[in-house]
């Protein structure tokens, strides 16, 4: 093994253990229940749905984005330096 494949492994270690923590951080309340009460349709848009960017859901969404990606290409850098 080389010392990369080591740090590569580690940092990788690392981030996924960052993704499953802002993963179980979230709160999502949409969903197959969603469905059937209307609570996810067409629904005028509220000043929530609007400034989610802004809240703490809509921050943990962008954190959970740019971690997956980040996990991807390390996994993927992974399998070329093994």
């Amino acid at each position: 093994m080389s010392i990369w494949y080591i740090v590569i492994s580690s940092i990788l270690l690392a981030v996924s253990l960052i993704l499953v923590t802002i993963i179980l951080m979230q709160n999502k309340r949409s969903g197959i229940s969603s469905t059937f009460t209307g609570m996810g349709g067409t629904v005028q848009q509220s000043f929530w749905e609007k400034n989610k960017s802004r809240s703490r859901e809509g921050i943990l969404e962008k954190y959970t984005k740019i971690t997956g990606a980040v996990f991807v290409v390390l996994t993927l850098v992974l399998n070329i330096v093994k």
